[in-house]
């Protein structure tokens, strides 16, 4: 069943608030009070569709991981293999990219707060559960480099967020897809 229509409305309302006060102070320093009289909506509302404000963040985490699910969905092992073989290297970064650079100002956010280390980083493994879906988990070399690549991933996805995604894109993902071959082939 649809969401009703005012819900929808109220929960985007809400979520714009306290993403612009994010913006403007640390989640320590934002109170329930003050979000629900800059959304104007009244307390009652709020604790309708959240617990606290660390709720309220868990879900925003969880709705963005979801929408990125959706982005990855053409991405397999298979494609990545097909890709190699005909030279196109990079293009299974171009959808993590692609929906970070859509999705800026809210990486931006999480990056520059230090929040959602870890929901990017469930991002990160839904991505390489994908690209990588016989990863033997007992191999403690290979988790290691897996470990290794999605900080890789992180952190120059945060660098490139924090610098104003100035570099270009396909630009981007070849570099990326070079350090992920060399860390994923080198001493295999």
């Amino acid at each position: 069943m649809s969401e009703d229509l005012r819900i929808k409305k109220t929960k985007l309302a809400i979520r714009t608030t306290f993403l612009e006060l994010l913006a403007k102070k640390p989640l320590k320093k934002i109170t329930v009070s003050e979000i629900i009289q800059t959304a104007q909506i009244n307390r009652g509302t709020f604790y309708a569709h959240y617990l606290d404000k660390y709720d309220l963040l868990e879900k925003i985490e969880v709705e963005v991981g979801a929408e990125f699910s959706v982005a990855l969905q053409n991405i397999n092992s298979t494609s990545l293999k097909d890709n190699w073989e005909q030279g196109d290297s990079f293009s299974h970064m171009l959808p993590i990219l692609d929906y970070v650079e859509q999705n800026k100002s809210l990486f931006k956010l999480m990056a520059e707060n230090k929040l959602g280390n870890g929901w990017f980083d469930k991002i990160v493994s839904q991505y390489f559960q994908k690209l990588f879906p016989s990863n033997q988990p007992d191999d403690v070399w290979s988790k290691y480099k897996e470990d290794v690549l999605k900080a890789s991933i992180i952190a120059t996805v945060n660098c490139w967020i924090l610098g104003g995604c100035l570099e270009d894109k396909e630009d981007l993902a070849a570099w990326m897809t070079e350090t992920e071959q060399l860390i994923l082939f080198e001493h295999s």
